[in-house]
């Protein structure tokens, strides 16, 4: 199945921050960090491309919102949001075979989609970080995306160290990585904190800090979570 094109991306836009996730739901931290993020490394002109996953093949279960829900949660936190473009890539290819998602499939389907597109980083956490040796060709992925990892400053020299404990990277190599970290204020808000909450019976109001208030409409006029 070839790739459709990502939505919403501009055919002059040559720099693209690749935001990968079940978003379930999507709250304030998916914008705000991806674009600080980006603002860190090319302000005038690189876009976040966000993909929501079909299924992680480290994660057991399914997202709990459907595939619908979940897009249509997107779309709505992105509304507002500037050089914000979505995929839907995996979430297709999962309907035309079954398994999990690999991030190499997916770069590779990206310079197809947009071959417009010159540089792709790939943005991602501490912990998706210290695993990055356990994905699927992790130093072909390498050449096709720059991992950005964001974390708090204070944090910076124990991700490393954690990294060199893998015993997978060579000391030139984890010097780059080094280079790829992007200090960040994390916000203490998960996906799943937010799931347990509605499911116990939190309001829309309780919520306001957490979620976009469309998106928190959303869940609710649709019974999302338990809600």
């Amino acid at each position: 199945m070839n790739p459709r094109p990502p939505e919403g991306l501009p055919t002059d836009c040559q720099r693209l921050i690749v935001v990968g996730g079940s978003f379930d739901p999507v709250h304030r931290a998916h914008i705000e960090l991806p674009d600080l993020a980006r603002r860190h490394w090319h302000p005038e002109d690189a876009w976040l491309l966000y993909v929501p996953t079909a299924r992680s093949p480290f994660k057991d279960k399914s997202p709990r919102a459907g595939e619908q829900d979940r897009l249509a949660m997107l779309r709505l936190a992105l509304a507002d949001t500037q050089h914000t473009a979505l995929w839907t890539d995996e979430i297709d290819r999962a309907r035309e075979a079954s398994g999990p998602s690999y991030t190499i499939e997916t770069l590779e389907r990206l310079y197809t989609a947009a071959p417009w597109v010159r540089e792709v980083r790939l943005l991602m956490g501490v912990d998706q970080a210290v695993s990055f040796h356990r994905w699927r060709q992790p130093r072909r992925i390498l050449e096709l995306a720059s991992p950005l990892v964001i974390l708090r400053d204070a944090d910076a020299h124990q991700a490393i160290t954690q990294l060199d404990a893998t015993g997978y990277w060579s000391p030139p190599e984890l010097a780059r990585w080094r280079s790829w970290i992007v200090a960040t204020p994390l916000r203490g808000v998960s996906a799943t904190h937010i799931r347990e909450l509605l499911a116990g019976g939190a309001q829309q109001t309780e919520l306001a800090s957490m979620l976009d208030p469309k998106v928190a409409e959303y869940i609710f006029q649709h019974g999302l979570y338990g809600s």
